[in-house]
């Protein structure tokens, strides 16, 4: 009988042990299939998207190139953050059309300049001329006629281009500053702008585009000047692509369209707030920030409910209640406050919440216009789900398919919070979308104004919410996370690996995602352009001299086609 006892224990040690490591390998398997980035489209994909952007007022030739630069590098930057499971391709093309006019404004400058700062005045000049240009018919016709000669060659150009990866691209228009307005006026016209030109012969494009995305843009205020009526019969856009207006919150020159185009719309809402590129939610400043002022926002209203407490029991004589107190009567009654109170309970129960999550419990708390502020379950995940997934980490390592899907479950629940939080749905169709401020810029509003109009290019935000317009299929970890991620958990499973060939495979998985996220982070650098913040950018325009500046005669605006 004891032999039989012994046997039967052994047996079931060795059935456990079966057990775990095929946990393990299910395991390995699924940490593997994370590891299987594929990113890098080949010379013989076709282009998915054909970008033609349209720079802004006082761009030289020195300028542009940096802004191509940049603005490839951000977007290539954020696809491999994001969308590091899909071969993207797309082909960047900025239009010059300042070349039509700066040597009519260089003469008119050379002929009323002051001597001094020469330079600078040059500068700030041909940039208020570019505006004074584009206003007088002569110049604009002009102006006019060359880009959208231009534009439609190109793109002809390359959806006849022998390799054929161009046949079935989309094709989307980037506007920056001015050059939404010129956007504008080839894609709908403007019959009332003063031109020597019939409306049958004004430039139109000739290849109509699947999205436009206006930046920074002063469109509103420039189609108001020329045209008046606009103010009671609302902006016109085309009904054959999609349109956004994206800005910065302090951009001085940027305007919002939805005040125009809903002329009968009593309440516009605020623009759709833009998610952060790193965590596709708030950035760190707005939780601070949230919490203070909810923190003010208790402190204020306890001090004054007790307050109104001790002088309800001086004078409770007078016939109201004793047990109805006003601190309990404000607590018990008051939506935002009884969701401020709940959002700090569950704070201290769950302190490892992910960042969006704990917003979206303190806008609900401290926001009586939050749509979603009526049920804080269709936010918050199930409480006993989220025991569960806890509870999931063994010692032993024998952890569920669930924990391994954890953090992209976490950083879902976050993005869809932010999502809910910034849905309106009072307008049919949202056009604009305003940019977050990081915190120097929220605190220090003059610093704001004067860099908010020039660093479109360089953001990260704005390429993030360009590519998940166009695609709509992000991740839901950002690729340095995956990596973190995967390389933590196999080094803990190879701690307790049931044998030495498990371990050794599990320590491999964490030598190559490390080799991945290093190379990640060295190509990054490498394709980093060399430029300078917008401040000193702008002091670096105004101090440069102009023999410098025609120093640069070649100058790249466009991608090089792979069987080029």
């Amino acid at each position: 009988m004891e032999y039989k006892a012994e046997n039967d224990l052994g047996t079931t040690t060795s059935d456990a042990n079966e057990t775990l490591k095929s946990q393990q390998l299910k395991q390995l398997k699924i940490l593997q299939s994370k590891l299987n980035l594929n990113y890098e489209a080949s010379k013989e994909d076709p282009y998915d998207f054909i970008f033609v952007v349209f720079h802004g007022i006082g761009a030289t030739n020195a300028a542009l190139e940096g802004d191509y630069k940049t603005l490839k590098y951000t977007i290539e930057s954020v696809r491999r953050y994001w969308f590091y499971r899909r071969r993207i391709k797309i082909h960047l093309h900025v239009t010059n059309w300042k070349q039509y006019i700066v040597d009519a404004e260089n003469t008119l400058f050379d002929n009323v300049y002051i001597d001094t700062v020469k330079d600078a005045r040059r500068v700030i000049a041909l940039s208020i001329l570019d505006i004074c240009f584009y206003h007088n018919p002569r110049y604009c016709d002009f102006l006019l006629t060359n880009v959208a000669r231009d534009v439609n060659t190109e793109i002809t150009r390359l959806r006849n281009h022998p390799s054929g990866k161009f046949k079935n691209s989309k094709l989307v228009m980037i506007g920056y500053s001015m050059g939404t307005v010129i956007v504008h006026e080839l894609l709908c016209g403007v019959p009332e702008r003063l031109s020597n030109l019939s409306l049958s012969e004004r430039p139109r494009l000739e290849h109509k585009p699947d999205y436009f995305f206006s930046i920074g843009s002063p469109l509103a205020c420039s189609t108001i000047f020329q045209s008046p009526q606009i103010l009671t019969t609302g902006l016109e856009l085309p009904d054959y692509c999609k349109c956004f207006n994206v800005f910065h919150p302090y951009d001085p020159i940027a305007c919002r369209w939805e005040r125009l185009i809903y002329r009968n719309q009593e309440i516009i809402p605020d623009p759709v707030l833009l998610p952060y590129w790193q965590n596709n939610g708030f950035r760190n400043w707005y939780d601070w920030d949230r919490s203070m002022q909810q923190a003010k926002s208790m402190i204020v209203d306890n001090i004054s409910d007790v307050a109104s407490s001790i002088s309800k029991s001086i004078f409770g004589w007078w016939g109201q209640s004793e047990n109805d107190s006003v601190l309990e009567s404000n607590v018990s009654t008051t939506n935002n406050r009884a969701k401020a109170f709940e959002n700090f309970r569950m704070k201290l129960k769950y302190p490892s919440r992910t960042d969006g999550l704990d917003n979206s419990f303190r806008s609900c708390a401290t926001n009586t216009n939050c749509h979603n502020s009526t049920n804080l379950s269709s936010i918050l995940p199930a409480e006993g789900a989220k025991k569960s997934k806890i509870e999931a980490v063994q010692v032993d390592g024998s952890t569920t398919d669930d924990y391994l899907l954890s953090d992209e479950e976490a950083a879902s629940d976050s993005a869809k919070a932010f999502a809910n939080l910034t849905i309106d749905t009072t307008l049919p169709i949202r056009y604009d979308y305003q940019l977050q401020e990081d915190a120097t810029e929220h605190y220090l509003n003059p610093l704001a104004i004067v860099q908010s109009h020039t660093n479109y290019w360089g953001s990260k935000d704005v390429a993030l919410f360009i590519l998940k317009t166009l695609i709509n299929d992000q991740e839901q970890l950002p690729v340095t996370s995956l990596l973190a991620s995967v390389k933590a958990k196999a080094k803990r499973l190879s701690q307790k690996a049931v044998d030495e060939d498990l371990k050794k495979q599990f320590l491999i998985l964490v030598e190559i995602a490390k080799n991945q996220s290093d190379a990640l982070a060295n190509k990054d650098l490498q394709m980093k352009p060399d430029v300078s913040s917008g401040i000193a950018a702008t002091w670096s325009a105004l101090t440069r001299s102009t023999n410098e500046q025609s120093d640069i005669l070649e100058y790249r605006l466009s991608d090089a086609i792979d069987s080029d």
